[in-house]
């Protein structure tokens, strides 16, 4: 299990577990599960503000990680079995169950991360290159139109967090263990 204690840890995870689970982790992949996390916990909440279902550093609200499961893993063995054996660290055969997960969003950040990346897998649009477009890509399939969020709020957050610097942080240093 990760927990992760930084912003740039977190970007290290999204990278990672991005390749281990889909054997690629393009910079806008990156970019846009970092600028998610920057607008809707801040690098920090775990449990949603005011009040709400929403859960974890992604803020995923437990009904969608079991829409998730129900709708796109059940029908892709192979990936949930790659997801379970990336959150957990050994062979889980099974989802867990619809109480446990509010739990669990709180506190495995992989298996919140997978779940998150599963939610933009399901979408027709390949993410965008730009922040510009993940913050319109973010607001119409992740946060939905009916959800909180915004483009603005995305973009401002994005700005504040200095998450480009995180992200080319991370790449930059697999750069340099390639060299």
């Amino acid at each position: 299990m990760i927990t992760v204690g930084t912003a740039a840890q977190l970007a290290a995870l999204v990278r990672a577990k991005n390749w281990e689970f889909l054997g690629h982790a393009r910079k806008e992949e990156v970019e846009i599960m970092v600028g998610i996390v920057a607008t809707e916990s801040g690098f920090a909440h775990r449990v949603q503000i005011g009040g709400g279902p929403a859960c974890g550093l992604f803020q995923i609200e437990p009904d969608t990680a079991f829409d998730v499961y129900l709708n796109y893993l059940r029908r892709k063995p192979d990936r949930l079995n790659l997801l379970m054996m990336l959150s957990f660290d050994m062979p889980v055969f099974f989802f867990p169950a619809r109480i446990c997960l509010p739990d669990l969003l709180k506190v495995w950040d992989d298996f919140s991360f997978l779940i998150a990346r599963c939610v933009l897998l399901r979408r027709p649009e390949p993410i965008p290159k730009g922040v510009e477009g993940q913050a319109r890509y973010y607001k119409r399939w992740y946060n939905t139109p009916d959800g909180a969020g915004s483009v603005k709020k995305y973009l401002e957050d994005w700005e504040a967090h200095d998450c480009q610097s995180l992200v080319d942080g991370v790449f930059a240093r697999e750069r340099d263990k390639a060299h």
